[in-house]
């Protein structure tokens, strides 16, 4: 479960400034900011367009797979895609171009790129600048050959106009999550992988087919189990990935999964502790969309379970504890039994 989102994620001086404050109000209106960002935005964008790289030297076989993805964007998305073949010899000055000169034009307020990569990610640090890729690796997991520090080419790229979003299938990507950068989707959190099936890349393609090209958001792709780790884009409604000029007169398809997790919240900073009814009016509203009340404790704790996405899409705060998955809620109907320690005598 911990692979889920990196222990670091999204930490920026603006995380600090009330993490271990949280009022029953302010968490209601994280919750509900939650649920309102995991919903498929109505419009659309005006253009989309993704870029596919990969090394000359991979050695796990990459090529087949991205080749399928970039064929379901095509096909089911109407999205314009590109891939490039990061060569052995100077990868580094002939990917930055290549970039670069795909980036610029395509940057508009109303457009998305698309950033996928299929490889490996050198083993990372939660205090180290760089997020290094390549295309081999040995049996440790360090890569070898030729390798690219891919934030120092993608950071002026993210400062264009435009959304963007990545899709990376490689471990060591959690260096992407230590900072305000975009949405983005990965195989691996700060551990290295070698990821020789490319299971990330095959569960996205799958769950994208399943999906039928019905508008979803990346972070409902997450919560189906399409890939390991989730990094949201602070402050912004998760992405909604629809197809282009396309009228959808079909009734969507239920998203694959509704898993759900159990979450504890510790409240801090209130005059009192707020009793049941309180509690239940400021959720109110929230309880029709699968956020659930499991216990309340004095003086200030609460257990509620919630859909995966909307548990990714909360912001970051020592007061919000991941406790696991459920996949049910509450199964005691009444009072456990039990016997306070005086009794045993």
């Amino acid at each position: 479960m911990n692979t889920l989102r990196p222990e670091h994620s999204r930490i920026t001086t603006s995380h600090h400034r009330q993490e271990d404050q949280l009022t029953l109000k302010s968490f209601t209106s994280d919750v509900e900011e939650a649920v309102n960002n995991i919903q498929p935005s109505r419009s659309n964008y005006e253009q989309v367009e993704v870029f596919a790289f990969h090394f000359e030297d991979d050695t796990t076989g990459v090529e087949a797979l991205e080749s399928e993805l970039l064929d379901v964007f095509k096909r089911i998305y109407n999205y314009r895609t590109t891939s490039f073949v990061i060569p052995s010899i100077q990868p580094r000055p002939h990917l930055n171009h290549k970039m670069i000169n795909w980036s610029f034009p395509r940057a508009h307020s109303k457009s998305l790129r698309i950033y996928v990569f299929s490889g490996y990610g050198a083993s990372a640090s939660i205090t180290g600048p760089g997020w290094w890729i390549g295309g081999q690796a040995d049996r440790y997991g360090r890569l070898v050959r030729p390798q690219i520090n891919i934030k120092d080419m993608l950071d002026p790229c993210n400062d264009l106009d435009g959304d963007v979003l990545y899709l990376f299938d490689c471990g060591s990507a959690g260096p992407a999550a230590m900072r305000d950068g975009p949405e983005a989707l990965t195989a691996g959190g700060w551990e290295p992988t070698s990821n020789t099936n490319r299971y990330f890349t095959r569960v996205l393609i799958d769950t994208l087919k399943d999906i039928q090209g019905q508008p979803v958001t990346v972070a409902q792709i997450f919560a189906a189990g399409a890939c390991p780790l989730h990094i949201p884009k602070l402050g912004r409604p998760s992405i909604t990935l629809q197809p282009l000029n396309r009228t959808i007169s079909s009734p969507s398809p239920p998203i694959p999964s509704r898993e759900k997790v159990l979450l504890s919240i510790i409240l801090s900073g209130e005059a009192s502790p707020p009793n049941v009814a309180e509690w239940y009016q400021c959720l109110t509203y929230l309880l029709d969309v699968d956020v659930k009340i499991e216990a309340i404790f004095r003086p200030c704790r609460l257990l509620l379970s919630v859909l995966v996405e909307v548990w990714t899409m909360l912001p970051l705060n020592q007061n919000y504890v991941l406790i696991g998955r459920v996949t049910s809620h509450n199964t005691f109907g009444q009072t456990v039994p039990y016997r306070a320690a005086s009794m045993i005598r």
